[in-house]
């Protein structure tokens, strides 16, 4: 029979762990350990051993804990400690709980959360981070914020984001950065830019 200690060292091994202790050895201890190991091992915590801190670690570890956390107990700030963590779980972030600031947070940490965002909430802050960590984000951006500069700021992140400008804006100084980053940029390069693009390549050696 395995013993409280073998278990323990079960669990800070590989939180997951949890999942095969007997409820009835089930601690605080071992709850706390196994979501410091890994936050989703929140999953096995037993209900009545669930509490905000618990939750809060757990999300801190693992973002995508934020899925198990109870709804009486999540709170703005165990949402806000999830998506900082990974900015994916935007996504299940209850409404009331979405604001400006979390938003933001969560673009920070993985640009493409932009697509979770509510429009309603999209500014040109957020839309900058967002292709400031990620710069294919730009194509979640609504057209009514996109402009050259932060265009420009998307493709110097990543040359791919090229793709998502829109024809009128892309410019000589565009493609370039693009050319610059990655010369396979130049296959996405609208003929007009072409000719500068190709000189730029060659002097550096980049084309046959």
């Amino acid at each position: 029979m395995t013993t409280y200690k073998e278990h323990l060292a079960a669990i800070k091994l590989n939180g997951w762990a949890l999942k095969y202790v007997p409820e009835g050895l089930i601690t605080e201890a071992l709850c706390l350990a196994a979501v410091q190991e890994n936050g989703w091992a929140l999953k096995y915590v037993p209900k009545a051993l669930v509490t905000e801190a618990l939750c809060l670690i757990a999300v801190q570890q693992n973002g995508r804990a934020l899925q198990d956390v109870p709804r009486g107990v999540i709170d703005e700030a165990i949402c806000l400690a999830a998506v900082q963590e990974n900015g994916w779980v935007l996504q299940y972030v209850p409404k009331r709980f979405v604001t400006e600031a979390l938003c933001l947070a969560a673009v920070q940490k993985a640009g493409h959360a932009l697509q979770d965002v509510p429009r309603e909430a999209i500014d040109e802050a957020i839309c900058l981070a967002a292709v400031q960590e990620n710069g294919q984000a730009l194509e979640y951006v609504p057209k009514k914020l996109i402009n050259k500069a932060l265009c420009l700021t998307a493709v110097r992140q990543d040359w791919q984001a090229l793709r998502y400008v829109p024809k009128e804006l892309i410019t000589e100084v565009l493609c370039l950065a693009a050319v610059q980053q990655d010369e396979r940029a130049f296959w996405c390069v609208p003929p007009q830019h072409v000719r500068v693009c190709k000189t730029y390549l060659k002097l550096i050696g980049g084309l046959p």
